[in-house]
């Protein structure tokens, strides 16, 4: 009896290899950073969202990366006393308010739970640990103390000051900013982390002003405050017996943060109002001078409200959005970026030439960029337009395409060095291309919806009339021909969707086999969801992902077609490479099949972004702020190939055999396990492992090829937890 194996899917995954994540591009990390914690000037740790956690040795020149395993995602601050030996502070995600604390002894591999500190604390809260036992969090509202690595905490109160506090470390000095019942501004030190308070004393004219910044050296005090929409730095160089007030000459909009490195050198973070676009221009503001005159450095990235700054000896660190590290090593004059970004702009296609190790990546605002060692190095080519690119082809014969909203394309001969334009002569956006080979595609869109395709390489494009969105007083709106994907000569599939007069829409997959000339439909769903995703394996079978189940469908020379179903399986963003062997998101998780989707194995956890598989061995990850992620030694070295429920372990009779060079193995699995496969010669002496690993459940095949080995008489031997097997099998050259 045949039957879909459904409960397969739903077997341990122990034992399944995972699939190596690397990002290629920023480097190291796109994600937001949030806080650094600078040992010397070249051991940094720096923590970002997702858990993501970075260290480097060697002032930033390489980094490592690890992916925090804790039970709160939601990451405050961190504070390193060495290079292994660190807190981590988190907001609790519980039904109670508060913080988590965590430690490391190991760089951060590992953490473990010191505390659950159970006071009111704000998502924002900061942490500092001067040694192993000693550190405070604060906010700008409290302050609290340990003296034992975190077991206990005890709050740090200030009858002094009654609201608006703004609580700073520098240097392990602690600074407490805010106003008596008066209003009048007051500020507060401490050299012994807490134990005792010092007050600085001000003129009745800074206190009476908005008191924001304040840096204690030896003798000399920088304090920033606010007053009437200026800001002025006041410099006492007698401990505060005496000050001079410097107006800080710039139209500053917003004043987020300053630090003051030694008494000459400091950076604010600012932004200006821009007259012109009315939106904020931010930057940073540097002195070298104690403040005589500063000197503007523009933020080309725009998340100047999100930088953190930091800085040991002579080096200064500064950390933001999208992965952003930039350094500073004379006196602040210049800041370098780190961190390897091309670009900022969202990534919305991939092209992998195999034979040669070019990628290219395409985005918005015209970004094309090209590496040629599979992304290790990128570099940023001029193509000349703005306009956002949707895709990109590469192809072993070295010819490419790129399509953008440019009302034509853009071809390379040359795997991508160089890039021709030719127009359509159209107009309109929402251009988006499709290719199977350098010869066989289509370029769709525009104002009036056209599709163009060609199968000479765009020497000779045929052109027909797509339908655009329209209303039939039957059916409602129809949306016409959506997302064609060419499958081969003249064939493509695509879909669409009409919303019903009763308001329930349905999503129709469609497809061609004369290059658009004409549409048929196959199949449909009333799901809300709709398609989420399909994809071609090759010329005659066609992944879909609806939300009601993923959908098999099988052409017969496209002539005639049938459909099979796994039900209630959603994935998305689904990419094949053949018929067998494809991947999709769900759940969280990367997912690989090897048998068209009978069965999927989680690879890694991941976000959901667009995906394609390009090799046997290469998954390509692509999403907003320029990311780019490269996956790799996926193993498909084995195919599941029966949709059958099995009864026994069966090896089979190799076929053919005799042979040369190449032989096919079929076996099949009853229950997951783990499984060898090898071949011996006729003294017994082992000549290949085929397969060493844990199986699921199911009837695999491997081409086998013996290229490498004599003629003669070989054994293969099938084993597992609870049966053996062998055959024999002839090679004849």
């Amino acid at each position: 009896m045949k039957k879909i194996l459904i409960l397969f899917l739903i077997i341990s995954l122990k034992g399944y290899s995972q699939i190596k994540l690397t990002e290629l591009h920023p480097y190291p990390t796109v994600f937001n950073l949030k806080s650094i914690s600078m040992i010397d000037e070249n051991k940094w740790i720096i923590s970002g969202e997702n858990n993501t956690l970075l260290k480097t040795s060697d002032g930033g020149e390489t980094f490592t990366k690890n992916n925090l395993k804790l039970d709160s995602n939601r990451l405050s601050d961190i504070s390193f006393v060495n290079l292994n030996t660190g807190y981590i502070t988190a907001q609790r995600t519980d039904i109670y308010n508060g913080t988590k604390l965590y430690k490391t002894t190991n760089g951060g591999i590992n953490f473990h739970l010191k505390s659950n500190i159970n006071f009111n604390f704000f998502p924002n809260s900061k942490l500092k640990f001067i040694n192993e036992d000693i550190g405070i969090i604060y906010t700008d509202f409290e302050i609290f103390r340990t003296t034992n690595q975190g077991f206990n905490w005890y709050s740090i109160d200030f009858n002094s000051i009654n609201s608006s506090k703004i609580v700073r470390v520098r240097d392990n000095i602690i600074y407490v900013i805010g106003e008596d019942f008066s209003k009048n501004s007051k500020i507060f030190y401490s050299l012994d982390y807490g134990i005792s308070f010092n007050e600085i004393f001000l003129t009745q004219e800074i206190s009476n002003r908005n008191v924001i910044y304040v840096q204690k050296f030896l003798n000399k005090i920088f304090i920033i405050s606010h007053y009437n929409s200026i800001y002025t730095l006041h410099v006492s160089t007698d401990n505060g017996n005496t000050w001079i007030n410097k107006p800080i000459d710039f139209n500053i909009n917003n004043l987020f943060d300053g630090i003051f490195y030694n008494e000459n050198i400091g950076i604010l973070r600012v932004t200006f109002p821009d007259i012109t676009s009315g939106n904020p221009i931010s930057g940073l503001l540097i002195t070298s001078n104690s403040g005589n005159s500063w000197t503007f450095i523009p933020d080309k990235y725009k998340n100047i409200k999100n930088l953190k700054i930091d800085y040991s000896g002579n080096t200064k660190v500064v950390i933001g959005e999208s992965g952003l590290i930039m350094k500073s090593e004379d006196n602040s004059n210049t800041f370098i970026e780190i961190s390897k970004r091309l670009t900022n702009q969202k990534i919305n296609s991939v092209g992998h030439q195999r034979n040669n190790n070019v990628v290219i990546a395409v985005g918005d605002s015209g970004t094309v960029m090209r590496s040629s060692n599979k992304g290790v190095t990128w570099k940023l080519l001029d193509i000349n337009t703005k306009r956002n690119i949707k895709n990109v082809f590469l192809f072993d014969d070295n010819v490419g395409y790129i399509v953008a909203d440019t009302g034509g394309f853009f071809k390379s001969s040359n795997s991508g060095v160089n890039w021709q334009f030719f127009s359509f002569g159209v107009t309109g956006n929402n251009f988006y291309g499709t290719f199977k080979n350098s010869k066989s595609g289509a370029i769709i869109g525009g104002t009036q919806k056209k599709m163009h395709s060609t199968l000479d390489g765009g020497m000779n494009w045929i052109t027909v009339p797509l339908r655009s969105y329209y209303s039939d007083p039957l059916v409602g709106i129809i949306s016409g021909e959506l997302d064609i994907v060419n499958i081969g000569g003249t064939r493509y599939i695509g879909r669409e969707f009409q919303t019903g007069n009763a308001g329930i829409p349905t999503h129709t997959f469609i497809y061609s086999s004369n290059a658009g000339a004409k549409w048929n439909s196959i199949t449909s769903t009333q799901s809300s969801f709709g398609i989420s995703g399909y994809a071609s394996g090759d010329s005659d079978h066609v992944f879909l992902s609806f939300s009601d189940g993923l959908k098999f469908i099988t052409f017969n020379n496209f002539q005639s077609y049938g459909v099979d179903t796994v039900p209630h399986i959603l994935y998305n963003n689904i990419s094949f490479l053949n018929k067998y062997i494809g991947v999709a998101y769900q759940g969280g998780h990367i997912n690989l099949t090897l048998n068209g989707g009978m069965n999927w194995h989680k690879l890694s956890e991941y976000f959901n972004s667009s995906m394609k598989m390009t090799t046997e061995n290469d998954l390509f990850l692509f999403y907003e702020k320029g990311l780019i992620v490269h996956g790799g030694d996926i193993d498909t070295t084995v195919n599941i190939v029966s949709k059958e429920i099995l009864l026994n372990y069966n090896l089979y009779q190799n076929y053919p055999n005799p042979f040369n060079p190449e032989t096919t193995i079929r076996f099949d699995i009853l229950k997951g396990e783990n499984i060898e496969l090898k071949i011996y010669d006729i003294t017994g002496r082992l000549v290949s492992t085929i397969v060493n690993k844990f199986l699921f459940p199911g009837r695999y095949e491997f081409n086998y090829n013996g290229n490498n080995l004599s003629s003669g008489i070989y054994f293969y031997i099938l084993k597992g937890e609870t049966f053996f097997e062998s055959k024999k099998m002839v090679l004849l050259k």
